[in-house]
């Protein structure tokens, strides 16, 4: 059974070329370079989460204010 994000529901034939794209080798390989890249961060790779650009601002600068 195909499982079709619903923010692609209405484009399935994008979805398909989406998930077709995975399974390239350029692909793999170009996923597994960024991932050995993110592994050697000392810390997460973004901070933003599920925040829109305002709420990360806000938290970052009182993170900022009452850390320093």
């Amino acid at each position: 059974m195909q499982m079709i994000p619903w923010w692609c529901g209405s484009y399935p034939e994008a979805w398909e070329k989406i998930v077709d794209n995975w399974f390239t080798e350029g692909y793999a390989s170009t996923h597994n370079a960024a991932r050995e890249r993110r592994l050697e961060m000392q810390g997460p790779a973004h901070h933003q989460g599920s925040r829109n650009l305002a709420g990360y601002r806000d938290a970052w600068v009182h993170e900022f204010i009452y850390l320093f």
